[in-house]
């Protein structure tokens, strides 16, 4: 949608620029002019010119708004895609350290402790992902922003 816009603004410039070129270039040929005229010439190249002068304000006073905003939304655009960038290599990372916590919670599962008991996880959903550790007292380095997840010893034979 970015694009759509920028592209917008430019075919809209466009012809404002056209326009501004033009104008400039009259009004370069009309300074080469006055070098050789008489008074009267001058006096006629004098009131084209403030007309030229008129005109490219009025032109610019257009065209400046519409290049501003190109420039914003080229900025824009590049934070959309910084922005998205981040959030792709945050839940990247997230799910990598979710697969590895995973692996450790399941093998750590599938083998009975003493007494018949093994571990049972709970584990809550974050806006910036699923974070949760494989051990009890996050003795495996993890830490978490809060504690999101608890492990308990459960009796599977009282089930």
């Amino acid at each position: 949608m970015t694009d759509a816009l920028a592209q917008s603004s430019n075919e809209l410039r466009a012809p404002l620029v056209k326009i501004l070129k033009e104008l400039a270039r009259q009004g370069d040929d009309l300074a080469k002019q006055a070098d050789s005229a008489d008074r009267a010439t001058l006096e006629q190249d004098k009131q084209k010119l403030d007309a030229i002068t008129t005109q490219f304000k009025q032109t610019s006073g257009l065209a400046i708004p519409l290049s501003k905003q190109g420039i914003l939304l080229g900025l824009y655009k590049r934070s959309l895609v910084d922005w998205q960038s981040r959030i792709r290599n945050q839940y990247q990372a997230e799910l990598r350290s979710l697969l590895a916590r995973l692996a450790v919670l399941g093998l750590s599962s599938g083998s009975p402790n003493s007494g018949g008991e093994r571990y049972s996880a709970t584990f809550t959903t974050h806006a910036a992902g699923i974070s949760f550790c494989c051990c009890e007292e996050l003795s495996c380095g993890s830490r978490l922003p809060s504690s999101s997840l608890s492990l308990s010893p459960m009796n599977w034979d009282s089930w």
